[in-house]
């Protein structure tokens, strides 16, 4: 933990105590330049800017989807945000979301549990599975469907 993809780090808001201390500054200052009311949950943090989003609800939904997003450079004048971004139709979703928590969260257990069935089966090791309709497609294709955190054969 946490979640890293080359030089990105990803991690939910409850997970933010297990960056490095320059990372969790780097969250701190550009949180900021946050817009007014912008309520984030997950954190995308690489060199020269933090992204900040919204998803879905990470305790009930087993892939939250990526709902708003908003990028804060760091600029020589300091933070400076863009505007929120919305991802309505196909928006990018969350796999593997024990790797945003930490390994004491409540849910870590259900988490790396329904990634391993994931692993198992296969179904991570594509790389077009990042977006919601692609993931679903997947899954309709390979016969399985998720059920709270739990994978299952399809009937």
């Amino acid at each position: 933990m946490p979640k890293r993809v080359g030089n990105r780090v990803y991690v939910h808001k409850d997970g933010l105590r297990d960056l490095v201390e320059h990372q969790v500054a780097s969250v701190r200052k550009a949180e900021r330049a946050l817009p007014r009311g912008f309520a984030w949950n997950v954190v995308r943090v690489e060199p020269g800017f933090v992204m900040f989003g919204h998803t879905t609800s990470w305790q009930s939904n087993a892939h939250p989807a990526l709902l708003q997003s908003v990028r804060v450079q760091f600029t020589p004048r300091g933070p400076k945000a863009s505007g929120v971004q919305t991802y309505k139709k196909n928006p990018p979703i969350y796999h593997r979301k024990e790797q945003f928590v930490t390994a004491t969260h409540p849910l870590y257990a259900r988490f790396a549990t329904l990634t391993r069935a994931e692993e198992e089966a296969g179904l991570l090791s594509r790389s077009d599975i990042g977006r919601q309709a692609q993931w679903e497609a997947l899954l309709r294709k390979e016969g399985y469907r998720i059920v709270g955190h739990r994978l299952e054969k399809s009937r």
